[in-house]
């Protein structure tokens, strides 16, 4: 990404002396586990190309490409890898098929992005909602929520397995007594929304999902699952044969619902991409700017970010976006770092401050208050 500074005294002046703070990526998007039965390079390299199918699958929100990727090579996956380590398997299914390691794979990310570019590919970048997970299991004795206590249980596996493969940021609530004071099992399971998003507003999640799991009599497992976010509201239903295809019936929309929300087209034609100029209050000093700085670089929605001008704690900057601005709005709404200033009013902005009426790229005015 090219940063460009204009106004270089001013600039220099208000940047003199200090270093940059690094933007943190999590490298869990561009991993891939992947069971093997030996340890050989040729099942090494086999194993490559399952793992770069899940990973193009997380970055990009997907799905469809788990089969496109099916015509790439197993040495050019293979090439993609930065590194790699086995760990031990401890799934007792997989270990009754004759698996013996869990191969861990980690992927060059710039080189998945050029992939996903070359493929024609939508991008979504690794800053995603967070997800808060209510989880309600039915059995013949019992009704009970679920969390990271239960991490041993089936449940809970079959979730953070199709959380992991599409890049889901799942969190539990703690279910303690706070909690159990405003909402039980029995409310989670009749889907009480009301008391579901009160219970939910500690955690300051950006979505709620919440599922509820019960046993047929014939041994399948029947879910109704709902997830809200940004005011909407989703329900659906899923039988399935064991709790992985359940995480899938649960996760899957959910992962697709939020990609198409959030990921970066790659259909859409660079001549309709918007430019953006935005207003940012409450920098105060060079800590301040060269954070937000950073925060802009680490986005993928941005390009081309031009400094124009540092004035009264208000930074004033230039970009193209690679999304239109509704979609930029939704971006930086998951971040409590930038929030909409609602009080500026132009008419008490100074000149340099107020959009041009001719001017085509969208004004658009935030806070910074990280």
């Amino acid at each position: 990404m090219r940063v460009m500074f204009f106004s270089f005294a001013l600039v220099f002046l208000y940047l003199s002396g200090l270093s940059a703070v690094q933007a943190d990526v999590s490298p869990a998007y561009y991993q891939a586990i992947v069971p093997v039965k030996t340890q050989s390079a040729e099942e090494r390299k086999a194993a490559a190309k399952q793992g770069l199918a899940v990973v193009l699958v997380k970055i990009s929100g997907d799905s469809s490409l788990k089969s496109r990727a099916g015509s790439l090579n197993a040495n050019t996956a293979w090439s993609y890898v930065q590194s790699f380590q086995y760990d031990a398997l401890l799934d007792d299914d997989l270990q009754g098929q004759g698996f013996q390691r869990n191969l861990q794979l980690s992927f060059d990310p710039s080189v998945i992005r050029k992939l996903l570019s070359d493929m024609n590919a939508n991008f979504w970048p690794t800053s995603r909602p967070k997800i808060l997970v209510w989880l309600v299991e039915d059995t013949a004795n019992s009704r009970r929520l679920i969390n990271k206590d239960d991490s041993a249980g089936a449940l809970y596996k079959g979730l953070r397995h199709t959380a992991m493969s599409r890049g889901l940021p799942l969190s539990y609530p703690l279910l303690d007594l706070e909690d159990q004071n405003k909402v039980s099992a029995d409310e989670v399971w009749a889907l009480n929304e009301a008391a579901i998003q009160d219970a939910s507003a500690r955690y300051s999640a950006d979505v709620i999902f919440v599922g509820r799991v019960s046993k047929t009599s014939s041994g399948r497992l029947r879910a109704t699952w709902q997830f809200l976010h940004a005011g909407q509201s989703r329900f659906y239903d899923s039988q399935s044969q064991n709790y992985k295809e359940v995480g899938s019936a649960g996760l899957n929309p959910l992962a697709d619902f939020l990609s198409q929300r959030y990921a970066i087209s790659a259909s859409r034609p660079a001549t309709q991409l918007p430019g953006i100029i935005m207003h940012v209050s409450n920098v105060n000093g060079f800590a301040d700017y060269r954070r937000l700085l950073d925060y802009f670089e680490s986005q993928a929605v941005f390009n081309d970010i031009v400094v124009e001008e540092v004035s009264n704690n208000i930074l004033k900057l230039r970009m193209q976006a690679q999304v239109p601005v509704s979609q930029i709005e939704n971006t930086l709404a998951l971040n409590n770092s930038l929030i909409r200033d609602v009080e500026n009013s132009e008419s008490v902005l100074p000149e340099w401050q107020r959009p041009s009426p001719s001017s085509e790229p969208s004004l658009l005015r935030y806070r910074w208050s990280n």
